[in-house]
């Protein structure tokens, strides 16, 4: 048929007016151009096209055909939730000049992490593991760390940090000799994934926990996962996965490759140059995009990073009250204090003249410094980062790009490292020495201990969960008296 404005063709009539509108109405009509005419518009002639049935327009299968072939080059990963693990050969020991726990949080910092599993913590559950806990919940406020100690051995344990905005919830899972593990649900922006962090022992004398038995162990988890929808596996394996000639590795291969999944890691994650931390999914999710590894952390295991196909969460915003004490007008307000009825016609009940004295005194001080209120995003916290700090940072990253492996690059962490754990030492020291004896105490706690969790019933009024509370124990006494 012919569309153009001129000579009819022979073989196609020329559309009606009303079909030519619709056809443009649905976009699958350019329109119209000089293209294919020649020169000067006295000269301009039509151009026969054929119009053939379609269901879509040639836009939108184009977009089609993009999204059959690779959608994640189209995606902005920074939108998406990143998550990395790390065996950290204890993170309560001192590596060297300093604890791992300041690397652990420089980290999370640095890569903008949503979830960072960590195995080998060797957290215990008793007080020696207070010092690190406390680190990492005044240094990362807006994360919350979940761990299962191993307590009847030393080493081992595993980990899940996991910042505020992301839910989650710890699934009930038996224990297995061969490995530890914790199996919990994330969910950001209304997608959930199941995570699985897995410490597998290496096997010795000592422990006897042979290959057999972790193959044995492994399967048996994977009969109540492989049916759930983005799985996420992850975790240190001790499996070399690497070597093709391995016999373990080849038996673990084919069983991820009966059970639907795909291991996502090729490059060495230990000093020996062998794969043993590995992230696993299913092959029908479309849930894992850009595995990498990174060698800057002080452990002979680096540090493997993926990301999800979940979109991150908004910061964490809290509300936050605030008075401006500073400006009043310290002459005015002791001048209404006095003019008050508080002095002037006090009350002589006693539970009358407290009402009054805090109505009072409330109203006055909202006079004079009204409560505002606004919001405040929570950041990690690292007050005790320096210029110093930032260009040794920098320095690390040149030579990383530069060469990964080299040996300039490894003592550049080195040194790195070294310089972040003793300006959080002289930082902390200084913070110690310049407080006031009412506030030592405090500080001291905040650095030793962790914080303890809410143990206050939600509430809407903080005066109505008092009053809550006094009638509790009001009726509590007169039921003593009674009986």
């Amino acid at each position: 048929m012919n569309i153009g404005k001129g000579v009819i063709n022979k073989h196609y009539p020329r559309i009606l007016p009303q079909t030519w509108h619709k056809l443009r109405a649905l976009n699958i009509l350019a329109n119209e151009t000089k293209r294919g005419c020649r020169g000067g518009i006295n000269k301009k002639r039509s151009i026969s096209v054929r119009i053939t049935a379609r269901t879509q327009n040639i836009k939108f299968q184009r977009n089609a055909r993009w999204e059959e072939k690779d959608t994640s080059r189209f995606v902005n990963k920074h939108n998406l939730v990143k998550i990395k693990h790390w065996n950290a050969r204890s993170l309560n020991a001192k590596h060297k000049k300093g604890h791992k726990s300041a690397s652990f949080c420089d980290f999370a910092i640095n890569h903008k992490l949503d979830i960072f599993a960590v195995t080998e913590t060797w957290f215990t559950g008793g007080v020696k593991d207070h010092r690190t806990l406390a680190d990492i919940g005044n240094t990362l406020p807006n994360f919350k760390l979940h761990h299962v100690p191993r307590t009847f051995k030393r080493a081992g344990g595993v980990g899940v940090l996991i910042r505020d905005g992301v839910s989650f919830n710890i699934n009930d899972s038996p224990t297995y000799k061969a490995f530890e593990h914790m199996d919990v649900t994330v969910q950001s922006n209304s997608t959930s994934m199941r995570l699985v962090v897995i410490y597998r022992p290496p096997e010795n004398s000592e422990n006897q926990l042979t290959f057999r038995m972790f193959l044995d162990d492994f399967s048996t988890l994977l009969e109540s996962l492989v049916v759930i929808q983005n799985l996420l596996i992850i975790g240190d394996l001790n499996v070399h996965v690497d070597d093709t000639d391995d016999r373990e590795a080849a038996l673990f291969s084919n069983l991820l490759e009966l059970s639907g999944l795909q291991q996502h890691i090729t490059g060495p994650t230990d000093e020996k140059g062998h794969t043993l931390d590995l992230i696993i999914s299913r092959k029908d999710d479309d849930l894992v995009m850009s595995p990498s590894t990174h060698h800057d952390l002080p452990s002979d295991h680096s540090a493997i990073k993926c990301f999800v196909n979940m979109l991150r969460p908004a910061p964490s915003v809290k509300r936050v009250e605030t008075r401006r004490i500073r400006s009043i007008d310290t002459e005015t307000f002791t001048k209404d204090i006095h003019e008050s009825v508080l002095l002037t016609s006090p009350s002589d009940e006693l539970e009358d003249l407290a009402h009054q004295f805090s109505t009072t005194l409330s109203d006055i001080l909202d006079t004079h410094a009204p409560l505002l209120q606004r919001s405040v995003i929570l950041r990690p916290h690292a007050p005790w980062y320096t210029d110093t700090l930032r260009a040794a940072k920098q320095e690390k990253r040149r030579l990383e790009r530069k060469w990964l492996k080299s040996k300039q690059f490894k003592q550049q962490c080195i040194q790195y490292k070294d310089l972040l754990n003793k300006a959080k030492n002289e930082f902390h020291r200084s913070q110690i020495t310049d407080s006031e004896p009412k506030d030592l105490f405090r500080v001291v706690d905040k650095l030793s201990s962790p914080k303890p969790e809410e143990t206050l019933p939600s509430y809407d009024c903080p005066k109505a969960l008092a009053d809550s509370f006094a009638q509790f124990f009001v009726d509590k006494v007169k039921n003593f008296v009674i009986a």
